[in-house]
């Protein structure tokens, strides 16, 4: 399980099982963001490595995942340049280049960069719905 101060991050439904059996020991790992939607767009990045998601779901996902790291790009008063370089560097994902946020989401993903702009309208459309 992970956690951000004290928000549970992932492994949702391994800390309901254990709240239900106490008798198991368990521990967490701390990740480190500097703000929310750093958060939300390693949850994104987390969740995408999913085999079983719907294609309804990954959509959402690379769109939120999409949002999230713009809006942190503009928190930082920074590009998306820099927001790669400062979203990798303490929970391990630092395989981000120097590409605009679109084209790296979308390699990640093997989907094409309109493919992440569409999903990005689509997951504000939930979003406000």
């Amino acid at each position: 399980m992970s956690i951000w101060g004290n928000t549970l991050v992932d492994g949702h439904n391994r800390y309901a099982i254990l709240q239900k059996h106490p008798e198991i020991y368990f521990s967490t790992m701390p990740l480190r963001f500097e703000n929310r939607e750093e958060a939300i767009a390693w949850i994104c990045r987390n969740q995408l490595g999913r085999r079983n998601l719907s294609p309804e779901q990954k959509r959402y996902l690379l769109g939120k995942q999409y949002e999230a790291e713009k809006k942190a790009a503009k928190i930082f008063r920074g590009n998306q340049y820099t927001l790669a370089k400062k979203s990798g560097g303490d929970h391990g994902d630092n395989h981000h280049s120097g590409k605009k946020t679109s084209d790296r989401i979308a390699e990640e993903n093997g989907v094409s960069r309109a493919s992440v702009l569409r999903a990005s309208h689509y997951t504000r459309g939930i979003d406000i719905a």
